[in-house]
């Protein structure tokens, strides 16, 4: 049954483009005999982007049609190009902000473009400046809310705050930004954010890692009072560097909720009553350890927030306690669940360490990274899936299953992809599987980086009630590998299907480390054997298709990203970056900077549509 899609304004708009001054005449093209309805939701649905778009250069009616949400919405849902989702549940009733979807199709198809091309540029940047220092970034999905730990300089020393801003080069001067923070007691480290509901509410959930000296003698274990504390801040060190430390210290983990309707209402120049940051930020549970808290990550179990995050503890000659991964309720005082992962069978007496982590929720289950390590120069590399721990629950489990990687030696740095969609957002895609995971490796001798893909996989049932889990028994497909050069030790900004790499020199220690390569990624998306997945997804919905993936250049430098145009990256360093690879959005800051740099890989200009009928 046919139901309305197209908004009333746009149904009057259409009937006095009809009832014009030849209104006494029959249209002498019989498809404006149609009711609008019709042509929305029955003619629509089986034209391309191109036609469409072509479509609006008919006439007045056809200009009014194809500017419907809905139009834009049902594209979405059957594009294969990656998408970043919808701020509203795709559904009757709910209106989407104007040619919003409209947008999200143009980003998509032209940040996937200049990805599949073999020249990759920028389409455009800017920059925005805050009152603050920047230290740390992290960009929300859409690429729209900026997350920042930030510092500000007092006589008396420094201070430091979370800070959360809008990236709106179109609609405010790009050369300032309103930026609203919260004054913390330390320097908040290992910053993550997402788009969550907490009780109900939608907004910004908010995790950070600050850490202080331990304030109990007794834990200290050396001779000397408290007003001997050594002298050294700990906000001005880098945050790796504590194995060697003579004095203990203690680390937080705080989740701070920012109400999407208060933060609108803070940054609305227009608004009466505007909010303060005081009024905004509302810090909602803190969990503090003697262990060293390791990279929060947050999720939804149940339609419900959490944290997870691992506590690493101090290894000795003598003890080699193992890594505890945390999972933290965030809407409730109860207690964490603790897991401690066994050991690996004839490796028991190695050091095993966590490296990377993700929970499942759709599976109830977390896949772990980790490294057990020999020697300093003899290491072994596994990938694991354990079931979620019950509530308030600690022990030692067994996994469920896991895969050795084939490359030994020592790995330096891992990276995993982290798909998350917000409960108040939609999937674009119109698909019945989950995305792949990218689990990227750099290791340390031979210099190169690798790429794997987890597929999911289709449990057995039929059709109507099989549902896709990850399974590491045959799902794990080695994806790519290129060597890079030895004196450069290379950073990863992982995405699911394209990736951004930089590097800096090997042994530069410093937190802004200068720049010497920047480049972009694709990945062929190999699958596993016996399945259905494609190295290259047909793409019904453009006359053209999508571009094939260059085959030599899947690395490739973003031609210009350079000296020139960017020499603060190359001269003064990056000290943090973070991007979107939905929107393909890309947000760096140098140190001891109040300046930030946004790069958009998509174009962003407003209306324009000329990206999508280039060369067709």
């Amino acid at each position: 049954m046919l139901y309305k899609s197209v908004s009333t304004l746009s149904t009057l708009l259409a009937n006095l483009v009809l009832e014009n001054k030849h209104a006494t005449q029959q249209p002498t093209c019989f498809i404006q005999r149609l009711s609008p309805d019709i042509v929305v939701d029955c003619l629509f649905p089986l034209l391309c982007v191109e036609e469409i778009i072509c479509l609006r250069r008919v006439n007045k009616l056809f200009f009014l049609l194809t500017q419907e949400p809905i139009v834009w919405q049902r594209i979405l849902q059957r594009l294969a190009i990656p998408t970043p989702p919808l701020s509203t549940k795709f559904r009757p009733g709910v209106k989407l902000p104007d040619h919003e979807a409209e947008e999200i199709v143009t980003r998509a198809v032209t940040v996937d473009d200049r990805f599949r091309d073999a020249n990759t540029m920028l389409h455009t940047s800017f920059k925005l400046t805050i009152p603050e220092i920047v230290l740390e970034l992290k960009l929300l999905i859409g690429g729209k809310h900026l997350v920042a730990s930030v510092a500000r300089r007092r006589n008396t020393g420094w201070t430091y705050a979370l800070a959360i801003m809008n990236v709106e080069p179109h609609e405010r001067d790009p050369s300032t930004t309103l930026a609203l923070s919260e004054d913390l007691e330390s320097r908040a480290y290992c910053l993550d954010a997402k788009l969550m509901r907490y009780h109900g509410e939608d907004g910004i959930m908010i995790s950070h890692v600050r850490r202080f000296w331990s304030p109990d003698p007794q834990a200290i274990g050396s001779q000397y009072e408290l007003d001997e504390q050594p002298q050294i801040n700990l906000d001005e060190q880098v945050f790796d560097a504590y194995s060697g430390e003579k004095y203990p210290q203690e680390f937080e983990c705080e989740c701070t909720f920012v109400s999407i309707i208060d933060l609108e209402r803070a940054m609305d120049p227009h608004a009466k009553a505007r909010l303060g940051a005081r009024n905004i930020f509302r810090p909602v549970r803190q969990y503090w350890s003697a262990l060293r808290i390791y990279e929060p990550v947050l999720y939804s179990l149940h339609e419900r927030a959490h944290v997870s995050f691992t506590e690493q503890p101090r290894y000795t000659t003598t003890s080699q306690p193992p890594d505890r991964v945390v999972f933290l309720p965030i809407e409730s005082d109860a207690t964490p669940s603790v897991l401690i992962c066994n050991r690996i069978p004839a490796r028991a007496t190695w050091m095993h360490r966590v490296r990377q982590l993700r929970v499942l929720p759709g599976q109830n289950q977390v896949l772990v990274v980790r490294s057990v390590y020999h020697s300093q120069f003899r290491s072994e590399h596994a990938i694991e899936l354990y079931n979620l721990p019950p509530k308030g629950h600690i022990a030692e489990y067994p996994c469920k299953q896991r895969v050795m990687l084939e490359r030994d030696g020592v790995i330096r740095n891992f990276h995993l992809s982290d798909f998350y969609l917000p409960p108040t957002y939609t999937v674009s895609n119109n698909q019945d599987r989950y995305p792949p995971i990218s689990i990227y490796m750099v290791p340390n001798e031979p210099q190169m980086v690798f790429h794997y893909l987890l597929w999911p996989t289709r449990t057995q049932g039929t059709t109507d009630n099989a549902s896709w889990i990850y399974d590491l028994s045959e799902s794990i497909v080695a994806q790519s590998g290129r060597e890079v050069d030895s004196n450069i030790n290379l950073r990863i900004l992982p995405g699911i299907h394209r990736a951004l790499a930089w590097g800096h020199q090997l042994f530069d220690r410093r937190e802004s480390p200068h720049t010497l390569l920047f480049q972009r990624y694709i990945c062929r998306q190999r699958g596993p054997l016996r399945t259905d997945w494609q190295d290259k997804p047909q793409e019904k919905m453009l006359a053209r298709g999508r571009k094939e993936i260059p085959q030599l250049n899947i690395f490739a430098y973003v031609e210009n990203v350079n000296i020139n145009t960017f020499p603060e990256f190359f001269e003064k360093g990056i000290a943090s970056i973070t991007w979107d690879e939905s929107i393909g959005r890309t947000c760096a800051v140098c140190g001891d900077s109040n300046v930030i740099t946004v790069m958009d890989f998509a174009k962003t200009d407003g209306m324009d549509r000329s990206a999508l009928t280039k060369n067709w």
